[in-house]
């Protein structure tokens, strides 16, 4: 090969290499300015989503106000249906409770007040009622200028309305009696409230398209305005059929018979409290645990206890023979109540509370044919009577064996006849001990059972020797101090 062909080759491949980097050049640059342009548009769309998420949050916090806003005008259920429908359906209730409240004198009361303090007032007492309701389960209807309407067993239907009702009517009662103290103690004007209840068919829902609001209409409403306008100060005026329903569990007073505008009688009853053995605080205003397992036996269970109970009690009061200083209708009480202090605090309760505390009231039932060896009698006779008052086969079998098992020396098998045997004798475990065992010398000396203070000492002793509280409630809380009342007796007879 000639160097002239060597040298014509270097050139053709020098100036192919130049081409190839000038092309490597271009295509780096041209890389660069589409990164360049690539990045440029990533940031205009980054731009572009952060607007669109900000109007995105935008649009769901208004919406949120929106329902909000809905929340206050109307209950969940109408703003579902709203939403969906575009309008809200007028329903009927054949049941539901509506409360009135009205401010005594109130319109003498604001002319001395300005417009913005006049305003301040109501919200402050009615922004209470609204915490109140809502505890209860009760839907805030209105206001009307000093007036506060509310209604229990809607949208959402329930049974339990006309004692939620009634247990808001005497918070809300309570609360304006302890303002009214506490304005009194200030020297300031204070407000005095009337309440009226009523129960029965109404229809509520949402009429026009403006403007909405919830509403309520019928002869129900307007039956608890009457029963709002007819009522004394501090005082809850409740109809017949809310009387009906809630007074097993309330304290009432019949106040007469009124007649409305329409001439309809009307009869009307007073609220006085919750009644004491199933309130949490001496006024009688917060309900126990006792009280809504009371209230779910009512409205659910077929075994009508309450009846039954009142029933048993006016039985022994007619039939029991006289002299029964210990086991007199008293006692009877007595055990019911024992019984359902240690049944609470032994875990019972639901419908096994009500059978221990059937078997509590029925267990001394055979003291009105016999005195010794009853139980049998009292079994029987709850044989023959509880199924009149609901009560199944299964449920008397129960309280049969209950009684069977108080029998002298007790000898319990199951849970709740350990339970009723304790409760049969709880006085021997506390400060009522010597009282309620001087009831028992007087009877048993009444029957000749027994003559001397000495030898029902020595009765008692050898009692209280072979006893044993059966509950884990009972050895923890009325063994000690029977111990002490052994030592007692025993030293008296030395």
């Amino acid at each position: 090969m000639t160097s002239q062909v060597i040298y014509n080759l270097l050139f053709i491949l020098s100036f192919s290499l130049l081409g190839l980097g000038w092309n490597v050049i271009y295509i780096r640059r041209r890389k660069k300015r589409l990164l360049a342009v690539l990045d440029e548009k990533t940031k205009r769309l980054d731009k572009q989503e952060e607007k669109i998420k900000k109007q995105g949050l935008q649009l769901m916090r208004q919406k949120e106000k929106t329902e909000n806003l809905l929340r206050n005008l109307l209950p969940e259920e109408a703003i579902e249906e709203l939403k969906q429908k575009g309008s809200v359906t007028a329903r009927n209730f054949s049941n539901a409770t509506v409360l009135f409240t009205d401010i005594k004198g109130f319109t003498k009361i604001a002319a001395s007040m300005r417009p913005q303090e006049l305003v301040e007032v109501l919200n402050r007492y009615f922004t209470v009622f609204d915490e109140i309701i809502d505890r209860h389960n009760l839907e805030k209807i209105k206001t009307i200028g000093d007036s506060y309407m509310c209604a229990g067993g809607l949208p959402k239907r329930n049974n339990t309305h006309p004692f939620e009702t009634v247990l808001a009517a005497l918070e809300i009662q309570g609360y304006m009696k302890f303002k009214k103290e506490e304005q009194k103690a200030l020297g300031n004007n204070y407000l005095d409230l009337r309440i009226g209840i009523h129960t029965g068919e109404l229809v509520a829902g949402v009429i026009g398209q403006k403007r909405l609001a919830y509403d309520i209409w019928g002869d129900t409403v307007n039956r608890a305005h009457f029963l709002e306008q007819n009522c004394a100060i501090e005082e809850i005026n409740i109809s017949r059929s809310t009387y009906t329903v809630i007074h097993p569990l309330f304290e009432t007073s019949f106040k007469g018979s009124f007649t409305t505008k329409n001439g309809r009688n009307i009869d009307v009853f007073n609220v006085l409290r919750i009644k004491p053995e199933f309130s949490e605080d001496q006024q009688g205003i917060t309900p126990s645990k006792s009280f809504f397992e009371h209230m779910n036996l009512i409205l659910y269970s077929n075994m009508g206890f309450l009846a039954f109970k009142e029933h048993i009690i006016q039985y022994l009061n007619k039939n029991l023979p006289e002299g029964l200083f210990y086991h007199g209708v008293h006692h009877t009480i007595a055990v019911e109540q024992a019984a359902e202090e240690i049944a609470i605090n032994e875990g019972i309760g639901g419908e096994e509370l009500f059978l221990l505390k059937t078997a509590a009231l029925i267990h001394d039932a055979g003291f009105t044919e016999r005195y010794r060896e009853n139980e049998e009698i009292g079994a029987r006779i709850a044989k023959d009577l509880l199924p009149k008052f609901g009560y199944n086969g299964e449920q008397i079998n129960l309280v049969m064996r209950m009684v069977m098992a108080t029998r002298v020396p007790q000898q319990p098998r199951s849970h709740l006849e350990r339970i009723l045997c304790d409760a049969d004798l709880y006085y021997l475990g506390t400060s009522k001990f010597e009282k309620i065992a001087t009831d028992l010398f007087r009877e048993l000396q009444d029957r000749n059972q027994v003559e001397t203070k000495d030898q029902w000492d020595n009765i008692q002793l050898a009692f209280l020797e072979s006893h044993i509280y059966h509950t884990d409630y009972c050895v923890k809380n009325l063994r000690p101090v029977k111990l002490k009342n052994y030592e007692t007796v025993k030293e008296r007879l030395k």
